[in-house]
């Protein structure tokens, strides 16, 4: 039914009258769709790679902090400035008129608070590294990243920067993750026009240079490009309803696969064309004979690479949902194409379009082939791996198996700030960070913790909050915790208990007073230990000011120094307040930045040991949390107390979290693509053996493409190790597009193998598909390469593994071990079926 289906659109399409039909509705959808259409890149949706669902623990204990800390919302610009001789006061002068620059009229629009040592004073020790060569400020950003006025911000912050500091000795970078989202849309925004001159022109060269027959080469071109202009503007509607975000790097890859994988269908219909060019003098009714022999093939192709791709809609990380949809209609658009608009354009054409080697008609070229003249490369590959098979077999499958002991020792890497191959100006800031200042202190992780039920206020449980403070110090890779009994990390300002009952004694209006921020200063220094000593560590990422106590206003008083009575005192005037209540005072404004304005939550801020972007901090998560559970639990029993709920929030709980779903990710969506795969080529070879040694050879080739790329990246280019979301693009890449070359193979072996028996039909396959599949493997490996010249760790390393994986499968998997393995089956090749 199918296959009569099939046979039905490709007649009506390249008939006589039916291939100009088939043009002009091409043409007129074309023309409506991109006439109507909105312009792709202005509904990029960028921020969707980013996202994992909303119910992970570490996005619902960042809603919780924006929620109870709304002092922590917004985006934070870490500008960063250095001398390697030291921050002298000319230095400090300079970074001063930068400070002053952020808090005056004249700064960008989205720019919020800013925290620097000018505007609160106490965070110096945080501010400035321990060597006193590197001082940060961070600028708060408000509105979303992906706006336009949220870049130019960060852009006239560089530019404000450049112009203060071009004539002294600072050097000055603006990162932080406001610095890293506007230089990837920099980078971004121009790639689409690289990336399709750098395609276009390189399938143009690749395919004259294979076929000689420039009419040929544009050939391919037209009917991709053509298919593209329509899938540009489905893709605009797409991102315009909101159903689903389009972002700009799954346009990047849908670009280089549709342009590989459509060449490829142009090859196929082109290349059998020309064979029965040669044995049929009519032109229409050749190509009436190709599109049966390859449509069916042609369809199958497309058919597991969409199959593949649509278990990407059923995971939870936006890397991958987010891609689906977007290479489902390329590809899908381009079968279609295939099907109908190349075959008419080419028909149309006839045997002009192989000028100037025109096939021309010989009737014993039948004879020729019922003989099966062998020649060529091809032809003498096919009758070795016949004489040798064994051979064939064992000798690939070792090589591959070599190829795949690259993988050991190789790592993920989560580090979305090395993800430029370039140097930008977020990579050199965060660079002198990481060289200035200790590495958990980066990206320190937030714990917070919600108190529900009776006395559900924080400050009436100082001494067990210290108990869990102390819990969280001892757990597995922590360096340093922070929170409202211990806000410099180190011991208790005011013994908790004390405090706690202290607390209670200050006069209400002073207490809200310091929680308000309104307090005026008066003279009287607090006693030694009511300060903030410091750690030597940056502040965290998320904008909020480190160990302070100091008000909202912008202008922090000296900690520990309460009024009187609400109003300036008397010059001279000594405060009526003993040490020990000063000792109480400061230690609650300071731990007032730990505490929710309500009481029912507090915060402890984290410093892990190592990089808080690395494996190993990411894996030290699960421990730390049961760690903080068990002190909970210990300290805050379901009883008549208030029970206490963890949350983890920071850039390393989350990243444990996409860990977490990367991994069920791909155990869902590796088998399921075997399994789609395997159906498909059952259903068309008509066999249950057939599939399973050729997912398994697939399977083998992915392996040592990555194997041999882990080598590459880690070893001679020296990074840090995958980025976390390219095996598993590779593993759908490979074995989807493998496919084609599978099917193509396969069913070519199959048609020879009744026509001439297994011995002499494989061979015989080898030779006329050999340089077909070889021409297609090189352009769709090519167009995977063009990804390679992109300054995106992501990109590159997916454009080096996919296109080493598709030469591999196109001279290896393609030439030797599949030929191999069917002709030692035999006749089991087509179990239960036979031919």
């Amino acid at each position: 039914m199918i296959t009569r289906l099939l046979h039905g659109l490709t007649d009506s399409a390249t008939g006589k009258r039916g291939k100009f039909v088939t043009i002009i509705v091409w043409l007129l959808i074309a023309i409506v769709l991109v006439v109507t259409a909105p312009k792709l890149a202005d509904i990029y949706d960028n921020g969707s790679t980013q996202d994992i669902p909303s119910n992970a623990g570490s996005q619902v204990a960042q809603r919780l902090q924006l929620d109870k800390f709304p002092g922590s919302r917004g985006t934070p610009a870490i500008l960063v400035f250095s001398d390697e001789k030291g921050l002298s006061a000319d230095d400090k002068a300079t970074i001063k008129k930068v400070s002053d620059w952020l808090g005056s009229s004249q700064k960008p629009a989205s720019v919020d608070k800013v925290l620097s040592i000018y505007t609160v004073p106490q965070a110096a020790s945080q501010l400035v590294s321990q060597d006193n060569k590197t001082m940060t400020i961070i600028a708060n950003m408000t509105g979303s990243s992906s706006d336009t006025q949220f870049q130019d911000s960060v852009k006239k912050m560089r530019d404000y920067l450049k112009t203060t500091t071009s004539n002294t000795s600072v050097e000055a970078h603006v990162t932080g993750p406001a610095g890293v989202i506007t230089d990837t849309v920099l980078i971004f925004g121009a790639v689409d026009v690289k990336l399709l001159l750098a395609t276009v022109g390189l399938v143009l060269v690749l395919l004259i240079l294979l076929y000689r027959s420039p009419i040929l080469a544009f050939l391919p071109l037209i009917g991709v490009g053509w298919a593209l202009q329509i899938i540009d503007a489905l893709l605009g509607f797409v991102g315009k309803s909101g159903a689903v975000g389009i972002s700009q790097q799954a346009t990047s890859i849908m670009t280089v696969l549709l342009f590989g994988a459509g060449t490829d269908y142009c090859i196929f219909i082109a290349s059998r064309f020309r064979e029965e060019l040669a044995h049929t003098q009519d032109k229409h009714e050749a190509m009436r004979n190709t599109m049966r022999a390859v449509g069916e093939a042609i369809t199958s192709s497309a058919g597991t690479v969409i199959l593949g791709l649509m278990t990407l809609l059923f995971t939870f990380i936006g890397l991958y949902y987010s891609l689906g949809p977007a290479l489902i209609i390329a590809i899908f658009v381009m079968l279609l194409a295939g099907l109908t608009l190349v075959p008419a354009l080419l028909v149309w054409l006839g045997r002009a379009a192989y000028w100037p080697f025109v096939p021309k008609y010989d009737p014993t070229i039948q004879q020729q082939d019922a003989e099966g003249d062998l020649k060529g490369f091809w032809g003498r590959l096919g009758l070795w791996t016949a004489r040798h098979r064994v051979v064939a077999v064992v000798g690939s499958t070792i090589f591959l198996i070599i190829l795949a002991l690259g993988n050991i020792g190789s790592v993920p890497t989560f580090n979305f700030l090395t993800s430029f191959r370039e140097v930008t100006d977020s990579s050199t800031g965060y660079n002198i960070l990481q060289k200035h200042f200790p590495a958990g202190t980066l990206a320190p992780t937030t714990v917070l913790v919600k108190l529900s039920g009776s006395d559900a206020n924080a400050y009436k449980h100082l001494a067990q909050i210290d108990a869990v403070t102390v819990a969280a110090q001892k757990a597995t890779g922590v360096a340093q915790v922070q929170g409202p009994t211990r806000p410099t990390g180190k011991g208790t300002l005011v013994d908790p208990l004390k405090l706690q009952s202290a607390i209670d004694a200050l006069p209400a209006q002073l207490r809200d007073a310091i929680r308000s921020g309104k307090q005026p200063s008066i003279t009287t220094q607090p006693p030694t230990g009511s300060k903030s000593t410091g750690t030597g560590q940056p502040p965290t990422t998320s904008g909020k000011p480190p160990v302070t106590g100091q008000p909202s206003t912008g202008k922090p008083p000296v900690a520990g120094q309460p009024p009187t009575n609400g109003k300036p005192p008397i010059t001279g005037q000594p405060p009526a307040y003993t040490p020990e209540q000063l000792a109480t005072i400061g230690a609650f404004a300071a731990s007032t930045q730990y505490m929710s304005q309500d009481n029912s939550t507090f915060e402890l801020s984290v410093v892990l040991k190592d990089d808080p972007y690395s494996l190993t901090a990411i894996n030290n998560i699960a421990p730390l949390r049961d760690t903080l559970n068990k002190a909970l639990s210990a300290n805050f029993p379901n009883g008549n107390g208030p029970s206490a709920t963890l949350y983890l929030a920071g850039q390393t709980s989350q990243l444990s979290d996409t860990l977490g779903y990367n991994q069920h990710d791909t155990y869902l969506v590796v088998p399921a693509v075997i399994l789609l795969v395997g159906i498909v080529l059952a259903l068309l070879l008509r066999s249950l053996i057939a599939p399973l040694y050729l997912l398994a050879a697939v399977t083998l080739n992915f392996l040592a493409s990555i194997g041999i790329c882990a080598f590459f990246f880690e070893r001679v280019e020296g990074q840090d190790g995958f980025n976390y979301a390219i095996p598993l693009y590779t593993f759908i890449f490979l074995v989807a597009l493998g496919a084609d070359y599978t099917i193509f193979l396969m069913s070519r072996v199959r048609e020879e193998a009744k026509r001439r028996g297994i011995e002499k039909g494989v061979p015989y396959a080898v030779s006329r598909t050999g340089g077909v599949i070889t021409s297609a493997g090189l352009i769709l490996a090519g167009t995977f390469a063009v990804l390679m010249t992109l300054p995106l760790n992501i990109l590159f390393q997916l454009g080096a593994c996919v296109a080493v994986g598709i030469l591999l499968d196109t001279f290896v998997v393609r030439g030797l071990l599949v030929p191999g393995l069917v002709l030692l089956l035999g006749k089991w090749n087509w179990w239960p079926g036979r031919l």
